[in-house]
């Protein structure tokens, strides 16, 4: 038999303020640059969900989803596990 399984999750928003792909970083106190690149997604949404199942003779199973979303870039992320503890 098992014993119950476990779910967790988790969902957020993010916004960026300044999101035009360039960067001006300071390196000590006298040198600067300015580092360009593409311009990150004003909005995002960033998803977790998981699940864990435990069976009493010491095998359990979880798997992992995470994902990123906006409306100019998209990234998904899977995990499965099988484990056995004595």
């Amino acid at each position: 038999m098992y014993r119950p399984w476990l779910s967790r999750s988790r969902a957020e928003g993010r916004n960026h303020f300044h999101c035009d792909g360039h960067r001006r970083c300071l390196y000590h106190s006298d040198a600067s640059f300015v580092v360009n690149g593409a311009a990150q997604a004003r909005d995002s949404a960033l998803a977790t969900a998981s699940a864990e199942l435990n069976w009493t003779n010491g095998w359990s199973t979880a798997a992992t989803f995470e994902g990123e979303f906006s409306n100019v870039s998209r990234s998904n992320a899977g995990r499965g596990v099988v484990r056995y503890s004595w």
